[in-house]
């Protein structure tokens, strides 16, 4: 299932730290950093007697950047619109399109791809020193600033 939100509360991170907490009776790992980090990588959240550990990662950076240098060394120097301000790009237009957005959703695609590796490696540390039977991970993107 993947749920799309647009905007949100002004910090969605402590907004989801409170859910956990408040809702889920979770608990902060990061209470025990200092003693966590000693022995390795590990989520931010564990859940009903850490058999349900949560991670929650953050698209906060923009993009725009990385998205922009994608567009420009693919479209054709010919087809290039002059832009001034923002834009949204109508890639049916040019004639190498599909192959420009196919770029840029593998570039965006990668930033994602990092964020799960990263939880990944938290998720199996973590587990390597606490292990339990039923254990659930679940890595939660959070993405306030990108469209």
């Amino acid at each position: 299932m993947c749920v799309e939100r647009r905007g949100g509360p002004p910090d969605l991170q402590t907004a989801f730290e409170r859910f956990v907490v408040g809702k889920l009776h979770g608990r902060l790992l990061d209470d025990q950093k200092d003693e966590e980090a000693k022995l390795g990588n590990f989520p931010d959240f564990g859940c009903f007697r850490d058999l349900v550990l949560i991670e929650m990662k953050h698209l906060e950076s923009d993009q725009n950047e990385r998205v922009n240098d994608t567009y420009k060394n693919k479209v054709l120097p010919g087809e290039e619109p002059m832009f001034y301000g923002t834009r949204r790009v109508d890639f049916d237009k040019l004639s190498n399109g599909e192959e420009i957005r196919s770029a840029i959703l593998n570039k965006l695609t990668q930033t994602i791809e990092t964020q799960l590796r990263k939880a990944n490696r938290q998720f199996a540390e973590y587990r390597a020193r606490n292990p339990r039977k039923n254990l659930l991970s679940i890595c939660l993107l959070l993405n306030s600033q990108i469209d």
